[in-house]
């Protein structure tokens, strides 16, 4: 399984948290995971079919994590 990564450094050398996107071998399908600096996962996405949508699904995360909203409480239901 090939896995690739979109991380930057610091000026000091040290990992920031990133992005790595991989195609399973088990279903053939294309997922990410945000990674900690420490390694740890802290996001794990859904099947992609592609890996350009998969990149998308990256892109997504990174463009609304800022202006999500935080629910606390039961289900909700949309």
């Amino acid at each position: 399984m090939k896995r690739n990564q979109i991380f930057h450094k610091t000026k000091n050398n040290m990992m920031l948290s990133g992005f790595e996107y991989f195609q399973s071998n088990q279903d053939t399908l294309w997922y990410f995971h945000l990674k900690a600096p420490n390694g740890g996962i802290i996001v794990q996405s859904g099947g992609y079919i592609s890996e350009h949508e998969c990149l998308e699904g990256i892109d997504m995360v990174r463009r609304y994590a800022d202006v999500a909203v935080l629910f606390h409480g039961p289900s909700i239901r949309l």
